[in-house]
């Protein structure tokens, strides 16, 4: 896909004086400028007044699709904060001046016969009314503006609607205080240095639609952006079933179901990219995929197997909820009391999410009611995977073989004979010690019940000791972290530690070294026992 692009400076003059009209699409987010940033753009524009110099704003990227009249209009792809903050501030200072009847023309856009009158940006976002706040911003008069704020001025109240209200009003107050500080010519001066004087440039990407001239514009977008602040695919997927749901006039019910999803995973604590991902790897299964993975975008958008091109919203969603069920399943059995309960503890304490995506497509699968002697049995089997292997990414192309076995019914390899590659040294044991002072634990005891997220402490603290950095010294608890030395500590968690098997192993600390070596011993003996460490030949 060859990427075409124009871009050229231009001040306020040239960028609204046109008959384009901005559009904000729907996988955007919502305005959502705070004072402080207001504030920041103020002081900086009033400086550059006074320093008489230029004001370069940035750049910001548009889309234009080179066919029907509504797609040809401009969509907004980096820079809508700052562009609708322009938009407000031009409102203020020409209900402030309004004898610049030029500059406020420039904030709408009529018809031939000037009957019609459209704002100068269209907002497609359905989550949010910034599409008719715009409409209102647009439409309202001198003395509507000044009568709806003067007296809140007058009297110091805050204005707290919405971001675009709020906005306004600060830039009014700010704008009527700066020039009552000037005289009519120089604030008469100051409208000019905005129009004229205050610059963005403007990266333009056209294509034969408007979906690919947004993917064009999204990758210089992803290209220049350097602040990490990207769109999440979440957005784009979004827009494209709120548009399967649209087609269909079921809009509403998408907006519901959408929300409904949002708001589990805030509970979750995980995004709704991070709920995508799982679903992308329960779709990699159905299809038996094996092969390296696209972007995520790439594979929803343009990947014939998508279900966004095989299926209907509500078929996608109903998915989405399924896994948030088995997610909610999995974050309440860490602590349930459960048998498998420590297992799942230590498929989350892996170095990544490989295990946990193998995991979901497991009870994707075969239901969160699935028989627990086999889970357990896969839990374990995941674990020598992982585990065997060390920290390291490169345990993606087994997950995918895992996930691909699970969806076709095949068996799953139980890694129940691990070459010795080093894997109990402590520098391979480091990164993932957390999860191996679990494992060593949950196989050491019996019939462990966690009712609690286990943490790490060590017993020995000092650096310089050579038992410092090794299993043995591991301790696991299910309570806070206790500071001070040794003694202080055991009688902190005696009172503190609530499960018996942990208090026991607790008690039995009396001479430190020698029992953190012989402890450290007898669980590596015990984990070369789970792994099955043997040579083969």
């Amino acid at each position: 896909m060859a990427l075409s692009l124009k871009a050229e400076q231009k001040n306020l003059i040239r960028l609204f004086e046109t008959e384009d009209i901005y559009v904000i699409p729907a996988y955007q987010r919502p305005y959502s400028w705070e004072e402080e940033q207001c504030e920041q753009l103020y002081k900086d524009i009033t400086n550059a007044f006074d320093n008489k110099e230029d004001y370069f704003l940035g750049n910001i990227i548009v889309a234009r699709s080179k066919d029907s009249c509504e797609e040809s209009m401009p969509h907004v792809i980096d820079g809508q904060q700052r562009l609708l903050t322009l938009f407000l501030i031009a409102k203020i200072l020409t209900i402030l001046c309004p004898q610049f009847k030029r500059y406020r023309k420039m904030l709408y856009v009529e018809d031939s016969k000037e009957e019609n009158r459209s704002p100068k940006f269209v907002s497609k976002l359905y989550e949010t009314q910034d599409d008719t706040i715009i409409q209102k911003i647009s439409e309202w008069d001198d003395d509507e503006i000044i009568g709806r704020f003067s007296n809140r001025v007058n009297s110091k109240e805050e204005l707290k609607d919405t971001k675009l209200y709020s906005n306004l009003y600060y830039f009014y107050k700010c704008f009527s205080a700066f020039k009552l500080n000037l005289r009519d010519s120089d604030f008469d001066e100051f409208v000019e240095f905005f129009f004229r004087r205050i610059y963005l440039l403007p990266i333009e990407l056209d294509g034969s639609s408007i979906q690919e001239a947004s993917e064009k514009a999204l990758t210089i977008f992803e290209t220049l952006n350097n602040r990490g602040m990207s769109l999440e695919n979440a957005d784009i997927l979004k827009a494209n079933l709120y548009e399967n749901a649209r087609n269909i006039g079921k809009q509403e019910h998408f907006i519901l179901l959408w929300k409904d999803v949002r708001n589990d995973c805030n509970e979750l604590g995980i995004s709704i990219d991070d709920l995508f991902r799982y679903y992308y790897h329960v779709l990699r299964g159905k299809e038996g995929i094996v092969s390296p993975e696209k972007k995520l975008r790439d594979y929803f958008l343009k990947a014939d197997e998508s279900p966004l091109h095989k299926s209907g919203y509500e078929l996608i969603m109903e998915d989405l909820n399924h896994i948030i069920d088995i997610l909610q399943y999995i974050k309440q059995a860490h602590t349930n009391g459960g048998v498998n309960s420590i297992w799942f503890q230590i498929i989350d304490a892996y170095s990544n999410k490989y295990p946990q995506f193998a995991l979901v497509a497991y009870l994707f699968h075969y239901s969160i009611n699935c028989d627990e002697s086999k889970l357990l049995e896969f839990l374990q089997s995941l674990i020598r995977c992982a585990y065997s292997k060390g920290s390291t990414t490169s345990i993606k192309f087994e997950i995918y073989n895992i996930i691909y076995c699970i969806f076709y019914d095949k068996d799953i390899p139980a890694y129940d004979e691990i070459k010795p590659t080093g894997i109990l040294e402590w520098k391979k044991i480091s990164p993932l010690r957390r999860g191996f002072a679990l494992l060593a634990l949950a196989l050491s005891t019996h019939n462990l019940l966690a009712e609690d997220e286990f943490i790490i402490d060590r017993i020995i603290n000092k650096r310089e000791s050579l038992i410092y950095n090794s299993l043995g010294n591991l301790l696991v608890l299910d309570c806070a972290k206790a500071r001070g030395d040794w003694s202080k500590k055991k009688s902190v968690y005696t009172k503190r530690i609530s499960n018996d098997v942990i208090k026991d192993l607790l008690h039995n600390i009396e001479d430190r070294d020698s029992y953190i070596k012989q402890r450290d011993n007898d669980l590596k003996k015990i984990l070369e026992s789970f792994f099955n460490i043997k040579d083969i030949v």
